[in-house]
């Protein structure tokens, strides 16, 4: 059945709305997002105690979304953790990395589960981001920027695996800039994107930078400000976008920057039939669905003990009313393609569950689509019933 999904991928159109970046502060230590879209909004979630506070460097600091875990790596500059957003519940809980000299800059490759990760000791490092680290291999930042530069901002390029690296002489206003490399020789720059502008301000030294790979737009934060420029790569050429002032309440600089994917939503509650178990079935997705996730995890929690689950695929997002079917409704309309049976086992009562693990294609076309996913219960009764869970609409996305 995967093909007739691919196909369904690959023939609806996907648009884009603003994104959202992450940031870490430098004092209070909160991860706040921030809408790039009209208002600037931020969100926050405090994690002060984590990482035992800022190191004084003001350019000490990151962030990156590890998309295939569905948390956030964030480090003080001596300290790492991850951490899931928007609760900051802790998934790997801190430690002090084997590098040189203080951490000023993350990003993750998807594709090789790497972090890369810039350094006060003038090396970018690669590291396979495993709970706690493990040191690949690193090269000289010299190769990259000017003497007396400083770079304070990493962000990756999935979709072509460039390596962007913000960096600016703090003694010259001005100088911001975005220096490109590819993964595969990560100190031999090959483009060189101005990031000297927020709107009419001029943008000092980065602290950090993320990249959007659907959109081919990076970012810059000098920590109070952040800059939205496009880019491309393969002329070398940009246009300045938009710019946001750090709006988090305490106006706690940012100390590191990453673009969060847009989040699932659920609609409806999961119900079962009178001749099932009085259950209430839960539908829920991990990691994130970006362009090439191999096993993206849509899952099943709560069901009939025993009975078969279909998994309904339909064009998102989830319909409010949908169409009446078992004890509530169809959500996923129009409908895509059904996954199943799949036995969910259990013992008695609501103990039965459910994973299918969904290969996203490696098309950043699909960037910004939407999809609705739902799932179907028969029991396993003498009177055959049935059940329904809440619809999720997940929407794929880059970071």
């Amino acid at each position: 059945m995967q093909p007739i999904l691919v196909s369904a991928f690959l023939l609806t159109a996907a648009s884009l709305s603003a994104q959202t970046v992450v940031g870490l502060t430098a004092n209070i230590q909160a991860v706040a997002s921030q809408d790039m879209g009209a208002n600037c909004q931020v969100r926050s979630c405090n994690i002060n105690a984590l990482l035992g506070g800022n190191t004084g460097n003001p350019f000490d600091g990151g962030t990156a979304v590890d998309m295939r875990r569905g948390g956030i790596w964030v480090t003080n500059g001596v300290r790492v953790a991850m951490v899931d957003f928007p609760g900051c519940a802790v998934m790997c809980p801190p430690f002090a990395p084997a590098v040189g000299g203080t951490i000023t800059g993350l990003a993750m490759h998807e594709a090789s589960g790497n972090i890369y990760a810039l350094t006060t000791a003038g090396a970018l490092y690669t590291i396979a981001a495993t709970c706690p680290w493990q040191i690949i291999t690193r090269c000289p930042l010299s190769q990259v920027i000017p003497a007396g530069w400083v770079a304070g901002g990493l962000a990756i390029d999935d979709r072509n695996d460039f390596i962007l690296i913000a960096a600016a002489d703090p003694a010259t206003p001005g100088t911001a800039t975005v220096f490109v490399t590819t993964i595969a020789s990560p100190c031999t720059p090959f483009c060189r994107i101005p990031a000297s502008r927020c709107g009419g301000n001029v943008l000092n030294t980065p602290t950090g930078a993320a990249f959007d790979p659907c959109a081919s737009t990076v970012y810059v934060t000098d920590g109070r400000q952040t800059t939205q420029i496009l880019c491309n790569f393969a002329t070398c050429t940009f246009q300045f976008q938009r710019c946001c002032l750090n709006g988090n309440p305490n106006n706690d600089p940012y100390i590191g920057l990453c673009l969060q994917p847009t989040p699932s939503t659920s609609t409806g509650r999961g119900c079962t039939t009178a001749n099932c178990p009085a259950c209430t079935p839960t539908h829920t997705v991990s990691t994130v669905p970006y362009p090439g996730n191999p096993a993206f995890n849509l899952a099943l929690s709560g069901a009939p003990a025993n009975g078969l689950g279909y998994l309904l695929i339909g064009q998102g997002p989830c319909q409010v009313v949908g169409v009446a079917f078992s004890c509530d409704a169809i959500r996923t309309i129009p409908l895509w393609t059904a996954l199943g049976p799949i036995p969910l086992g259990g013992g008695i009562g609501c103990t039965g569950s459910a994973n299918v693990s969904l290969a996203i294609p490696n098309n950043y076309n699909l960037c910004g689509l939407q999809i609705a996913s739902q799932w179907f219960m028969l029991c396993n009764t003498a009177a055959t019933g049935s059940g329904l869970s809440n619809c999720v609409t997940w929407t794929i996305s880059g970071s």
